[in-house]
């Protein structure tokens, strides 16, 4: 198997072919962008086994690059770039490593005193656009109260763009991952506001109080991963009905140690009888000793 070392150069002449001919490749130049694509496998395998860190910058590349049809015109690129996507979003921490890659441009560009890091700041938004998970959400949040790279103002008759700060980058970034997103425009005139409401909806999702989904993922996300089914409510229990009273309900109190003889039930009640009756033959009794 050829190493990273060649296999680079081999993909990125094969690439500069493909992209002069866009947009009508002839059946060679397609050929060549199949084994261009092919030398791609081989690398997204080799690197697997590579330095997370080092690993996650290449398949990022791989990832915008066969996105794009200026690169490649066949259609054997989305197969690559699902391989690309897959072994990026396999690596812990992805999303990191690309935070760290553009506050090392950051820091480069500052003690040099000179040039900028836009180019490294759009690779890796362009990329984050690309790969819908909870981890480049969570990085993109963040980004979101990032302003320290806000461009100067337009001039009058400035012939070049400039990239905004990366709190905009963020934004643009999440509305294009996010089904139902709370902004449904692009950043134009109400840039600001509609960044105030990804602040929000970003503070909802961190707070556990919101979820969200992924443009065309059926599954719902937290920033703790994946949010299982919900399983049906269990259903309510029958009320229950009251005990029949124990034997112990009617048992006196023990007294002088003795233990207590159990009174059976409907005693008060036979007793009550008696002496009503013993009332009324009392009653008869008077009455006939009454009479003459």
């Amino acid at each position: 198997m050829r190493p990273i070392s060649i296999l680079i150069p081999l993909l990125v002449v094969s690439c500069a072919f493909a992209q002069s001919s866009f947009p009508s490749p002839s059946e060679r130049e397609l050929d060549t962008q199949r084994e261009s694509l092919s030398l791609v496998r081989l690398l997204i395998e080799e690197l697997k086994s590579q330095d997370p860190s080092v690993a996650a910058l290449k398949l990022g590349e791989i990832l915008r690059k066969t996105a794009r049809q200026s690169i490649y015109q066949v259609e054997e690129r989305w197969e690559v770039h699902r391989q690309a996507k897959e072994a990026l979003l396999a690596i812990p921490g992805h999303a990191r490593y690309f935070v760290e890659y553009v506050a090392a441009a950051k820091a480069r560009t500052k003690a040099a005193g000179v040039g900028s890091h836009d180019t490294e700041r759009s690779r890796v938004f362009q990329t984050f656009k690309l790969l819908p998970s909870v981890e480049v959400v969570q990085a993109l949040g963040e980004y979101l109260e990032d302003d320290t790279d806000e461009p100067p103002p337009v001039q009058p008759h400035q012939d070049y763009s400039t990239t905004p700060a990366n709190s905009t980058l963020a934004a643009d970034t999440l509305l294009a991952l996010i089904e139902n997103p709370p902004v449904q425009a692009h950043l134009l005139a109400n840039r600001k506001a509609d960044i105030e409401t990804w602040k929000l909806w970003y503070a909802q999702v961190k707070a556990g109080t919101r979820t969200f989904k992924f443009k065309g993922d059926d599954k719902t996300y937290r920033l703790a991963g994946e949010v299982s089914a919900s399983p049906e409510p269990p259903p309510t229990p029958p009320i229950a009905e009251s005990p029949p009273p124990s034997p112990a309900e009617n048992t006196p109190p023990a007294t002088n140690g003795e233990p207590a003889v159990p009174r059976p039930p409907g005693l008060p009640l036979i007793l009550s009888l008696a002496v009503l009756a013993a009332a009324g033959v009392g009653l008869l009794i008077s009455k006939r000793k009454a009479k003459p």
